[in-house]
């Protein structure tokens, strides 16, 4: 989320103790020549899948003079920081997609003081109900959490992780040398040295440069995360190192969980371009990498009719009341 040359550093946060890196190579930009889409796997029969539910977990006020070209400089949209309960066919498992904004971000118990000086001048957010209030209102309690996939490591994605006491945490492995100096080792730094479980276990750095990981799709890298073409983890360079998205098969088809790929529908549809200038400098660390991943979420859409859901999808909640936990948006 947020611009990184404004920072006039790169962004870090904070990490578990005790764990050992695994650094992800930083890939030039995706050649862009027209090759025949792979296609994405075809159901088995029994085939297992997921159902999906969004869950209210804060908002965030984006003004698009941040983010897209030729913006309109007095436009700015309250957005919501999204996440979802994926719920596993076969074995109940319940893992969450990303955490939304903790509900002390305002207080000291909150972000680190540079987050919050960030946030003071850019981003004003409100949490009505955070991500455990949305679990619990609906009748789930944060112990029956078995996953928490975080999609990237920025103040609006990684929530209060200490509420679910039994979650193993899943990152993408480019995050973990941004979490190893983070505050108060570095007392500037916009990351909380101590955001993840003490507990080494519970936190798993996924490499997409290791075994396992295949083209799908318009995709370089994917995991197939439980070998049964339930859930897909793509590697999604170019926002910050580490981020990931997720390829969700649903009954009957797919979702495709796109995290931070872009900030504005607008650009998804070609509408507007990434912005990068002297002044607001990139919402993302690498732009070309970034604008390349976009085509090709962009193509999951008009290749193989995925649709995709951004984290911060404007008026999501208008549109789909009723896939909101305990309802299902799959």
């Amino acid at each position: 989320m947020p611009i990184h040359q404004r920072h006039g550093r790169t962004c870090r946060r904070g990490s578990p103790q005790n764990v050992t890196c695994t650094n992800a190579s930083s890939d030039a930009l995706f050649p862009t020549t027209t090759m025949p889409p792979l296609p994405l796997p075809a159901p088995t029969a029994d085939q297992a899948h997921f159902t999906v539910s969004a869950l209210e977990a804060g908002y965030i006020v984006l003004a698009e003079k941040l983010f897209v070209t030729n913006a309109d400089p007095t436009i700015a949209r309250r957005c919501p920081s999204l996440s979802f309960l994926l719920t596993h066919s076969r074995t109940g498992k319940r893992i969450l997609f990303d955490l939304g904004i903790r509900k002390d971000h305002a207080s000291s118990t909150g972000f680190p003081p540079a987050t919050q000086a960030m946030v003071k001048q850019f981003y004003p957010m409100d949490v009505p109900r955070d991500v455990g209030d949305s679990l619990r209102s609906g009748g789930l309690e944060l112990e029956e959490v078995d996953y928490v996939l975080i999609s990237h490591l920025h103040f609006d994605h990684v929530g209060d992780p200490s509420v679910f006491p039994r979650a193993t945490f899943l990152l993408g492995a480019g995050g973990c040398a941004l979490l190893e100096n983070g505050y108060p080792k570095d007392p500037t730094s916009n990351f909380d040295a101590h955001l993840l479980p003490e507990d080494p276990a519970r936190t798993r750095w996924l490499d997409p440069t290791s075994d396992g990981w295949r083209p799908l799709g318009p995709f370089e890298r994917a995991l197939d995360f439980f070998d049964d073409g339930s859930l897909y983890i793509v590697d999604s360079q170019g926002h910050i190192p580490g981020h990931i998205n997720a390829l969700v098969r649903t009954e009957g088809g797919w979702v495709y969980l796109a995290g931070d790929t872009a900030h504005d529908i607008r650009l998804m549809t070609g509408e507007r371009e990434v912005l990068y200038d002297a002044h607001y400098g990139c919402a993302h660390v690498d732009k070309d990498v970034a604008v390349d991943h976009i085509r090709r979420v962009r193509s999951l859409k008009t290749d193989y009719g995925v649709e995709y859901i951004l984290a911060h999808a404007y008026k999501f909640e208008e549109m789909h009341k009723e896939g909101y936990f305990p309802g299902r948006l799959f």
